[in-house]
């Protein structure tokens, strides 16, 4: 595809939900200023992206051996992504129908390096509205922001961590390095929080702009024992991370971890947490609950 000067490019991460996929890139206009770059991560035969063709759409698929999860898929579509501004989606949410028309108001100031705004939640098969606790979570740290609450601003830097709700100018990720993990779960925790700690400049909107969905068999639903094992991990890096930039506040209460392992798995699988935090040199009973 010819390279073109495009204002956005979205990238969204692929697997097994195809006609999820297609409701996700139907919420996206057709014009010729946004880039869509969808990265299939080896789903299976049949439930590969079914998608017309139209300008300024990729479809990247990856075959057994380089698929490594969202994460993966998510710096494959960064490293295709040309447009000035990033807009990361998965692929079964979808924009709400407002987001097109208010971005396009608020990205001329090129000094901002990070858009946030508010986000809704729906089922993904009825549409109904139904809560999931990111999404309050999330629009609570907008509002916090807005309302000038004490470190507010290090709340949503360090706590909104997730790739989408948000916009992010290309070459800040670019110039700074910044690149998802890639691990099974929780690959955006560190993209999210690095970004969010090295942004110079950071605005906030609470406009409800991005539809969360809530479906069974979502990644954020796994609960299994190599699961939490990885979320842990990825909650130790962030932590020593806080820590190497002195914003020790904004670490991760690891003690939340313990408790949930011991009352799932037992005291046997407490043993490895605990080792863990000896080894890394974290204290289970400091920090937040995010």
């Amino acid at each position: 595809m010819e390279k073109l000067a495009f204002k956005y490019s979205v990238v969204i991460p692929h697997k097994n939900c195809p006609e999820l996929l297609k409701r996700c890139v139907d919420s996206i206009p057709k014009r010729d200023d946004i880039q869509i770059i969808v990265v299939d991560d080896n789903s299976d035969e049949g439930k590969k992206p079914l998608l017309q063709e139209r300008n300024g759409l990729e479809v990247i698929l990856l075959n057994g051996s380089q698929a490594k999860g969202a994460g993966k898929a998510r710096n494959v579509g960064l490293e295709h992504a040309i447009g000035e501004w990033l807009i990361f989606v998965d692929s079964d949410d979808f924009f709400h129908k407002n987001f097109w028309g208010k971005v396009d108001d608020f990205i001329e100031d090129k000094t901002v390096d990070i858009r946030y705004f508010c986000v809704d939640s729906v089922d993904s098969d009825t549409l109904k509205p139904i809560e999931r606790p990111s999404k309050k979570r999330l629009n609570g740290l907008i509002r916090d922001y807005l309302e000038k609450k004490e470190d507010a601003e290090d709340e949503i830097r360090f706590h909104y961590n997730v790739p989408w709700g948000k916009i992010f100018r290309r070459s800040f990720i670019i110039e700074n390095n910044i690149r998802f993990e890639e691990v099974p779960v929780a690959n955006d925790v560190m993209f999210s929080s690095t970004a969010g700690s090295l942004a110079k400049r950071i605005t906030v909107y609470e406009d409800i702009m991005y539809i969360v969905t809530v479906r069974t068999g979502s990644l954020v639903l796994k609960k299994d024992r190599n699961s939490l094992r990885c979320r842990f991990m990825v909650s130790v890096r962030y932590n020593k991370y806080c820590e190497s930039i002195g914003k020790i506040k904004c670490r991760t209460k690891l003690l939340v971890y313990l408790k949930r392992v011991l009352r799932q798995f037992g005291p046997i699988e407490l043993l490895w947490y605990i080792y863990k935090t000896i080894e890394y040199k974290q204290n289970p009973f400091k920090g937040s609950v995010k």
